[in-house]
């Protein structure tokens, strides 16, 4: 019955819900079929009635129908949704595949834009360093005239007397020697304006590029991007995929950066054109004023030896007419001479005449008036010029007499000399000095005396001959009277010359014994000042020039650059200083004798010399280095190869080697000749000194004046060029100044006072006893170094740091750990 029921149920349910009559249609059939049935014996339960039955099957029927109208609006609903997102889908996919595309299109019109505009800003670079070069090569052409116009005017400057005038030509060379410094000075400012807007271009070149890189890699991933679709594999879910990363920007942003990159660099590149058309223009102008200047000059010069020609042509004609009235005059004189000696005979036969009538008698013995005016003119004329001969003798005598007076103390050499303590000396030179000295005087003195009687006989035998020639003609007492002259200068200078270097004997003898007493003095004091300076920098030096050399080794083993090359040698060079100084210490600590066996010293003094002079070379390499860097960037970058640094430091230590051979080869020949001296390399023979001298002074001249000269150039032009950089930090800018002054302060002071001594020592032709202290200033170098290697190397303060952070961190571990106690133990 039940089953009856279900399936009737169940046939309704399965009724269209808007057939009402064919549904109680079959209700009441169904009814009449339940009636039937009920006649037939069933199984005992409890029974519902129809209508409740009926009241069910209505409601099921109605909660179906329900069900299936709230499912059929769900469907429609979900497949409206379904339909609406996958329409949303594929429309956000198509705009943003066009977006992207878009934006690749975007990026790819400005890295064409950007690639344009950094190959038109390599072009300028190359056009404005063209013409930089240009100018470079102007401004050297211009040396030769400044240098021809300069020795003109030196040339000009040896005239005497009265050719020397400010003549035009004079002052058109002064003219020429202005204009070209003038012109030098225009040069060398549009050089360093050229390389500041190079330094400008390279800057905006550098923008440019990193500006394109970051365009061509913002398009390898957008491309990327554009290419995924959902059936790539790469795809999958991202954790928060919306988020905007740190330092993003909005595309306002992006194009106005490249649209100012783009800018900067055409507003670049047009004051490069400007700067170039300026530059060409400048230098067509200077040339045309030099090339003016030099006519002018060349005219004026012309001109002005035409003039001295013309005087000297005049003035050989002058000559002549004198030289030929000076014949005329000579022969004049010897008519003089001869119509003198004829009035000679015409005076003699007066005096005769008027002898002869002094033996008149009587009254007959009267003056005759006119034969006694014709006698007496010429005797009176004799008499003037004889008394004018007297007077010149006795003020040459009183002159002679002053100076026997003023030398009296010193030609008395029965009187012992002036007692002078002399100090101690072992090779008895301030004996041997003295005696020398008294000896030069007592000859001084002996010769003063036998020239003085010369004078005297000289003069005895002038009076007698003046006395015998009373009636002599006036041209024989004036030769005379100029011979006796000729006599006493000739004296005089003599004994003025012998006074003079006997003074400065005893002079320089008094300075030799003043200066063996102060070095005896000074002697102990430098030696305990040189074995302090030595074992100060030997303290300081090892374990700063260890950490150094570790630091460097691990650098080169890395990434080679030529700077740590260079630095590497150094602290080598300091090193293999710094392990033979304990043997200098240890002859400082003899009094500077060399106890030590004697092959030491060759040894020790080349390999001291040697790292000395290595040092100012890799210390100059290191300054050219530096320069090259700054000044040149570009071109430097691609040369830049540490095998050059490599072979630099080789033929450093070639010339270093060669160069100091010779404190090798001196004490070893010492050695094969079988003496072993007291000192090592401190006392020399003149011989060896002949040597020894040109030697240091080409030492000084080569591994000094040159490496010093070069490296003052070079961290000089260092600062200027950092100085006019505006994109370095000022903290920066100092660090690199200090750097530089550091360095170059360093190098004049460790190795100037040294050096010097060479000079000092050539031009006095001896070993100079100061040397070791000046020695002193060099050792310094060795310690000094590691200072210079901190400031200039990032890779040897961060070395520096961890050394010391994990020294602290040792000490704080020691410091907070306690000693166990008893109590800890039980």
């Amino acid at each position: 019955m039940e089953k009856i029921t279900t399936g009737i149920r169940l046939s309704l349910e399965t009724v269209v819900p808007g057939d009402r009559h064919q549904s109680s249609l079959t209700e009441r059939s169904s009814t009449k079929v339940c009636e039937e049935m009920c006649a037939l014996p069933v199984k005992p339960a409890l029974r519902l009635g129809v209508p409740e039955w009926t009241s069910n099957n209505l409601e099921l029927s109605s909660t179906a129908q329900h069900e299936r109208h709230v499912s059929h609006q769900t469907r429609q609903e979900s497949r409206a949704l379904r339909n609406e997102t996958t329409c949303q889908t594929n429309w956000d996919e198509a705009d943003t595949n066009q977006r992207l595309s878009d934006r690749i299109w975007d990026v790819t019109q400005w890295r064409d834009a950007l690639d344009v505009c950094a190959k038109k800003v390599d072009e300028e670079m190359d056009a404005l360093t063209l013409c930089k070069e240009q100018m470079e090569q102007a401004l050297v052409s211009t040396v030769v005239p400044l240098e021809v116009g300069t020795e003109c005017l030196t040339l000009r400057d040896a005239r005497s007397g009265f050719e020397l005038v400010l003549d035009p030509a004079d002052q058109e060379l002064k003219t020429e020697v202005t204009l070209i410094q003038r012109v030098q000075q225009t040069l060398q400012q549009l050089i360093d304006k050229a390389f500041e807007h190079l330094c400008v271009l390279q800057e905006n070149r550098q923008q440019l590029t990193a500006d394109l890189q970051n365009k061509m890699d913002a398009l390898d991933i957008d491309m990327t991007c554009l290419s995924l679709t959902r059936q790539s594999p790469q795809i999958s879910l991202k954790p928060n995929p919306t988020r905007i990363p740190s330092g993003s920007c909005t595309p306002e942003e992006w194009l106005q950066f490249s649209q100012y990159n783009v800018a900067r660099a055409e507003e670049a590149m047009h004051l490069s054109q400007q700067m170039r058309e300026e530059m060409k223009l400048t230098r067509a102008q200077l040339q045309n004023e030099l090339d003016k200047q030099r006519s002018a000059t060349e005219f004026a010069l012309r001109k002005r030896t035409h003039q001295e020609e013309q005087a000297r042509d005049e003035l050989d004609w002058q000559i002549k007419k004198t030289e030929s009235e000076m014949s005329e005059m000579e022969a004049d004189i010897n008519s003089l001479d001869a119509d003198l000696q004829a009035k000679t005979a015409s005076l003699k036969l007066a005096h005769t005449r008027l002898e002869n009538r002094t033996v008149r008698p009587g009254m007959d013995l009267c003056r005759d008036e006119k034969l006694s005016a014709e006698v007496q003119v010429p005797p009176q004329s004799d008499a003037a010029g004889l008394s004018r001969k007297q007077q010149a003798l006795s003020l040459e005598q009183r002159s002679l007499n002053t100076r026997t007076r003023l030398l009296a103390p010193v030609l008395n050499t029965d009187k012992p000399p002036v007692p002078l303590v002399p100090l101690t000396n072992s090779s008895g030179r301030s004996h041997l000095q003295l005696l020398d000295h008294v000896g030069l005087v007592a000859e001084g003195g002996a010769n003063f005396i036998s020239v003085e009687n010369n004078i005297v006989a000289c003069y005895d035998t002038f009076n007698e001959t003046q006395l015998q020639t009373t009636n002599e003609d006036a041209s024989d007492h004036n030769r005379r009277a100029n011979g006796f002259s000729n006599i006493l200068r000739l004296t005089n200078e003599k004994t003025s010359d012998w006074y003079e270097n006997s003074i400065l004997g005893l002079n320089h003898w008094a300075r030799t014994l003043q200066d063996d007493f102060l070095s005896l003095q000074s002697c102990t004091m430098l030696h305990s000042l040189l074995l302090a300076g030595y074992i100060v920098t030997f303290v300081l030096g090892v374990p700063s020039n260890i950490l150094a050399l570790c630091t460097f080794c691990r650098k080169v083993s890395r990434k080679a650059t030529p700077i740590d090359v260079l630095l590497l040698n150094l602290t080598v060079s300091d090193l293999i200083f710094l392990a033979f100084l304990p043997f200098k210490m240890k002859e400082a600590v003899d009094n500077m004798t060399w106890s030590l066996p004697f092959w030491l010293c060759p040894v020790t003094g080349f390999v001291f010399y040697v790292t000395i002079y290595n040092s100012t070379l890799l210390l100059t390499a290191v300054a050219v280095e530096r320069y090259l860097g700054v000044a040149f960037p570009l071109r430097y970058s691609l040369c830049r190869r540490p095998r050059y640094a490599v072979w630099a430091s080789a033929i450093f230590w070639l010339v270093t080697l060669t160069n100091l051979s010779i404190v090798y080869i001196m004490p070893t020949a010492k050695i094969q000749n079988g003496s072993t001296p007291a000192s090592c390399y401190l006392e020399f023979t003149p011989e060896e000194l002949e040597i020894v001298l040109p030697v240091r002074l080409e030492l000084f001249l080569v591994l000094f004046c040159v490496p010093f000269v070069i490296c003052a150039f070079c961290y000089i032009k260092f600062i200027l060029i950092l100085s006019r950089l505006p994109n370095i930090s000022r903290r920066k800018r100092l660090r690199a100044i200090g750097l530089a002054l550091g360095t170059l302060l360093v190098f004049a002071v460790c190795f100037g006072p040294y050096n010097v001594s060479h000079v000092v020592g050539f031009a006095r032709k001896e070993s100079e006893n100061w040397r070791n202290a000046a020695l002193l200033s060099s050792t310094f170098n060795a310690c000094l170094d590691p200072i210079i290697f901190y400031f200039s190397s990032a890779t040897v303060r961060a070395m520096l740091k961890r050394c010391c952070k994990s020294v602290m961190a040792k000490m704080h571990i020691i410091k907070c750990q306690k000693p166990a106690t008893d109590t800890d133990k039980t």
